[in-house]
């Protein structure tokens, strides 16, 4: 600590999170994201800690969730209210944000998506650090922080997906067919398989925490490894599809 400052708080809280979400940003795809951009949704997801509570202010079924057992309670209620409060604060950025400046890369969805999810863990740092002490900060960097970013990247590769249409008709399913006529479609339900699998991935990640006892650690490295590598497969597939993307100028007729 210097005058009053504490620099190794400020270090747990702040500085790994922009490490991981820097990371991120220099192994994107080029121009894909604005790092300045995705500072802005960060701040987003530290706000999002509001949209929880007001989410078990106002309706008290999810106010009582500690009632419940542990399935229901983290399946159920704590992933899919923690991921829809930060899913609205992305949007609604998301939202204030449409000039041409902003790159047309779906990539940018895992990564601002990403880096809503470290604000909300950053946010979540200071709770556990005034409550249990700095000390809980050290394992909470390499393990809860990471987790709420896969979450987020994990959505932003079904909200990104959602966003690329194939370039030739004879890959389309019948599902890719009908959403060409229908393009809110298909994003509507990418959406909602994001924020599926994103509530999925932290409800399974909170019940280890609670009821694997002596094997929750070797069971949450393999839920971080696994969200790490498999996050990074998306990414590169994200990528490769955004590649092979259809344009007007490839087939005006069908998109206009």
């Amino acid at each position: 600590m210097l005058l009053g400052f504490d620099f190794q708080l400020f270090v747990g809280v702040f500085f790994v999170p922009l490490l991981y979400a820097l990371i991120i940003y220099i192994t994107a795809p080029y121009k894909s994201v604005s790092f300045k951009r995705g500072l802005v949704y960060l701040f987003g997801g530290m706000m999002s800690v509001v949209a929880v509570q007001l989410f078990y202010f106002f309706i008290p079924w999810f106010a009582r969730s500690f009632t419940f057992d542990a399935f229901t309670k983290f399946f159920f209620v704590v992933g899919p209210v923690e991921e829809l409060s930060k899913f609205f604060l992305f949007f609604f950025i998301l939202s204030l944000t449409k000039d041409k400046k902003v790159s047309d890369h779906p990539f940018r969805f895992m990564f601002y998506l990403g880096m809503t999810g470290l604000g909300f863990a950053v946010m979540e740092n200071i709770h556990y650090a005034a409550n249990y002490g700095e000390g809980i900060l050290f394992i909470r960097t390499f393990t809860s922080t990471i987790a709420h970013m896969i979450f987020g990247l994990l959505c932003g590769y079904w909200v990104g997906l959602g966003a690329v249409n194939k370039k030739k008709m004879s890959n389309r399913s019948v599902f890719g067919v009908l959403t060409i006529k229908y393009p809110f479609v298909k994003k509507a339900l990418y959406t909602f398989t994001g924020l599926f699998v994103a509530c999925f991935y932290h409800g399974l990640y909170n019940y280890n925490l609670m009821t694997s006892l002596y094997s929750s650690q070797v069971i949450l490295v393999m839920i971080l490894m696994f969200g790490l590598i498999f996050s990074r497969m998306l990414a590169i597939d994200l990528n490769n599809q955004f590649r092979n993307r259809e344009t007007k100028k490839d087939n005006p007729k069908e998109l206009s």
